[in-house]
């Protein structure tokens, strides 16, 4: 898991839904085709997820705020890759 902790995570939700919403803008009679006929989009579904924000921030002695153990490993994939 090294690796995982050197990585960049993003709201890839919030950068697909933007991308959503430009499409719909400028082309709405093609949306039902975009989400439920086409078969041609991937995604990588990773194994581990970042934590919501009240489980990965805290207080040191100090009390300045800290963030440790943001990532967790999911306990199941609901998609399968391939």
């Amino acid at each position: 898991m090294p690796i995982l902790l050197k990585v960049f995570w993003s709201d890839h939700f919030t950068y697909n839904q933007d991308l959503v919403d430009s499409f719909k803008y400028m082309y709405p009679d093609k949306m039902e085709e975009l989400l439920l006929q086409r078969k041609d989009y991937g995604f990588y579904n990773a194994p581990y997820y970042v934590l919501p924000r009240h489980k990965k921030y805290g207080l040191t002695n100090e009390h300045k705020v800290r963030q440790y153990k943001a990532i967790d490993k999911k306990e199941k994939n609901i998609f399968k890759n391939g």
